[in-house]
């Protein structure tokens, strides 16, 4: 009897075999599906693999490639830093050497004002007129009468530098202050405020003021006990005044105001002056006491008037 498969082919049995084998011979070949089954069961595995590995090689790069990123990042990052350090090390350098030349080029300015500026010296004061005193009242309803002294100086200033003082005037008062610190205040004071009169001239190099320049003083006398102070000196009283005579000591404060033409800044020379009278002790020998009687007028031939101590300033 000829067996056909179940795809028509003829099969020859091997009688060298048994049944049983005959039997396996037939399962093995009884369903075509399950043997291509068999058969291709390898397949899914293998295509799982390859897929593990391209997912694998893919996250790979997608690594290596933010690592680069990040690298490239924190590159770029530090670079930043660096030139914002080195902007701002130029920058303060820059700030510092500006500051530099700026500090000498006011030191060149300070040195060309010195030696290029003018320099206004008090060169003469003398008295206009007598030195006098009157009553007076500062309201007609008041019933105490007043003691005031008049004296006007003629202030002569000379342009001592090598440009042209601009403005230039004087301002100044009559005081009978007794204490050198009040006096400096007083000074400066009257240096700071606003001039009652001015009439400011311009001089050249070597030119005076001339007559120009002058201080009206017009000042109450202050009372017996505090025009007189408790001790004197040999020579500051006249001679001929009984030791309780109501006297006071008559002083000019001020300055001499001017601009510098080159640079436009103002300057001023500043004093402190007193007044005294000429007295004779004996025949052959005078001084100059600087008090006089509250109420004796001084004729303007025995006056005087000379620097007070520690009375002048200037810049």
């Amino acid at each position: 009897m000829k067996l056909h498969d179940a795809y028509g082919r003829s099969i020859h049995p091997d009688t060298s075999h048994g049944s049983d084998s005959e039997h396996c011979h037939q399962g093995e070949h009884s369903n075509p599906g399950e043997n291509r089954a068999a058969n291709n069961s390898d397949e899914p595995i293998e295509r799982t693999s390859s897929n593990e590995s391209s997912i694998s090689a893919q996250k790979s790069q997608n690594d290596t490639y933010k690592e680069k990123q990040y690298r490239l990042e924190k590159g770029g990052l530090m670079t930043q830093v660096a030139l914002c350090v080195f902007t701002a090390l130029a920058f303060g350098a820059a700030a510092y050497y500006a500051h530099v030349a700026n500090l000498q080029l006011g030191t060149m300015q300070r040195q060309l004002e010195a030696t290029d500026r003018p320099w206004i010296k008090i060169t003469s004061v003398k008295p206009r007129e007598d030195f006098t005193f009157f009553l007076t009242k500062d309201n007609p309803r008041e019933r105490n009468w007043k003691t005031q002294a008049n004296e006007t100086i003629d202030i002569v200033a000379k342009n001592i530098g090598h440009s042209v003082a601009l403005k230039v005037f004087v301002k100044g008062r009559m005081t009978f202050t007794e204490d050198i610190e009040k006096l400096i205040e007083e000074r400066n004071s009257v240096c700071s405020g606003s001039p009652l009169y001015a009439f400011p001239v311009n001089l050249f190099p070597d030119e005076d003021t001339g007559n120009s320049q002058f201080i009206m003083g017009a000042e109450i006398v202050p009372s017996r006990e505090k025009s007189s102070p408790p001790l004197l000196s040999a020579g500051e009283v006249p001679s001929h005044l009984p030791p309780d005579t109501w006297i006071a000591s008559p002083k000019f404060v001020g300055c001499i105001i001017y601009t510098i033409a080159n640079t436009g800044s103002t300057h001023y020379t500043g004093f402190i002056y007193w007044m005294g009278q000429t007295d004779t002790l004996f025949e052959g020998f005078s001084y100059t006491p600087r008090f006089f009687k509250v109420g004796e007028n001084v004729p303007k031939d025995k006056l005087s008037i000379a620097p007070y101590f520690e009375g002048f300033d200037l810049n």
